[in-house]
């Protein structure tokens, strides 16, 4: 998927840029890449947050305070990462980490630092679909070792079709390796029959909160701990 942003300085009305577009000459055209990059391996984060944020909407009666809530697609992954001082070394490959992102513009393969592999026994395993047009927060599959309790546990990660889910009762497979898979959040897209699902060192495509990070370096060149918040990027189709 190819994307483009344009970026306007004006201060006319956005109705007047759209009329008047063809006339107007943007001041900037980007192209936002279609592949994620992966952020430098050292040093270890000294502490994250990996964590969901759900879409949800309250209507709450004024008169009798009744309360209606609604869970709605569009749920997705947020990241804090907090990194330790460091030499110009290390600093450099962050440097040029935060710079090849642009800003909100690129994109990353974020991970949770401390869920790269599954409490369950399923470490290794190569599970598939089984059955195309599956919606919602349960999965059929198959592929797994045969009659295995504790493949996938409550709280482990597993992704399939580009997207990151959080096991959500513990799994475990029959005599013909099949297994279902309960999770959250909800598929935003079908995954086709025979789809890997990736259990081990899962990543989702994230980009940043903010288009200015930086360090702060002392007097004896030392680069301060930075702290960067970052947002699961998808596109529904």
């Amino acid at each position: 998927m190819l994307g483009v942003f344009i970026i306007y300085t004006s201060a006319f009305p956005l109705t007047t840029i759209c009329c008047d577009i063809i006339k107007r000459k943007p001041q900037y055209i980007g192209v936002f890449k279609d592949m994620a990059i992966d952020f430098p391996t050292l040093p270890n984060f000294v502490t994250s947050s990996f964590r969901l944020e759900h879409n949800t909407r309250i209507f709450l009666s004024p008169i009798s305070k009744d309360e209606q809530r609604q869970g709605q697609t569009g749920g997705r992954w947020v990241a804090t990462y907090a990194l330790p001082s460091m030499n110009r070394t290390l600093a450099s490959a962050w440097q040029s980490f935060f710079a090849q992102l642009e800003g909100k513009a690129e994109t990353f393969n974020a991970k949770d630092p401390e869920r790269l592999s599954p409490l369950g026994i399923g470490t290794g395993e190569t599970p598939l679909v089984n059955g195309a047009s599956q919606t919602g927060k349960t999965l059929i599959t198959d592929g797994w070792t045969i009659n295995q309790t504790g493949l996938l546990l409550q709280g482990d990660l597993f992704s399939v079709n580009g997207e990151l889910k959080i096991i959500t009762s513990d799994v475990d497979s029959d005599s013909g390796g099949n297994a279902t898979i309960n999770f959250s959040p909800a598929l935003r897209a079908s995954p086709a029959n025979n789809d890997l699902l990736t259990v081990d060192n899962t990543t989702i495509e994230m980009r940043l909160n903010l288009d200015d990070i930086g360090f702060r370096v002392n007097q004896n060149s030392i680069y301060q701990p930075l702290t960067f918040t970052a947002t699961e990027s998808f596109f529904s189709v």
